[in-house]
């Protein structure tokens, strides 16, 4: 595909020591499919501790039940204001992976497309709010106002595929 050329994706996250042993907990419960991880943004300018604190807020709100400001958040964004772990870091039961094909071959949100279509399998999904993972966010405007635009007109193709595939 064209865009796996253009949009390379490099690695811009990492997990701290103790990752591991700590993630196993949540999968003591034979129902959960999916861990979704909140990363830290690594914090370089003030452009990165906006982005910084903007995700210390959302991981807030993810342990209860979806506010109106979440809503709305959510409904800007086009997301889904569930329980839809996704993210740089996502721990996925083997189980759940064959079941499901694995992650779609989408240019954008195909962590998103597999969270969904494991809730519909009728497994849990959850998130680690405190988990020891770490993302390195856009440090310049340009960079995330280009991040932004390309994200956007990739969430579209994405969701006239997963339409289409209904």
């Amino acid at each position: 595909r064209t865009w796996s050329k253009r949009y390379k994706k490099i690695p811009d996250a990492f997990i701290l020591e103790g990752f591991f042993p700590e993630i196993l907990n949540f999968f003591t419960d034979d129902t959960v499919g999916i861990v979704g991880c909140y990363a830290k943004a690594v914090v370089s300018n003030s452009l990165t501790r906006t982005t910084s604190q903007e995700w210390e807020f959302l991981s807030s709100l993810s342990s209860n039940s979806p506010t109106l400001l979440i809503r709305l958040y959510c409904w800007l964004h086009g997301a889904n204001p569930q329980n839809t772990p996704a993210g740089p870091c996502q721990v996925i039961r083997r189980k759940c992976l064959e079941l499901t094909g694995g992650f779609p071959n989408y240019p954008h949100a195909e962590d998103i497309a597999l969270s969904e279509r494991v809730q519909a399998l009728g497994w849990k999904t959850l998130w680690w709010v405190k988990s020891p993972v770490f993302h390195h966010p856009r440090s310049s405007l340009g960079s995330m106002i280009r991040q932004s635009y390309r994200n956007g007109k990739l969430f579209a193709v994405w969701q006239i595929e997963v339409k289409d595939q209904s």
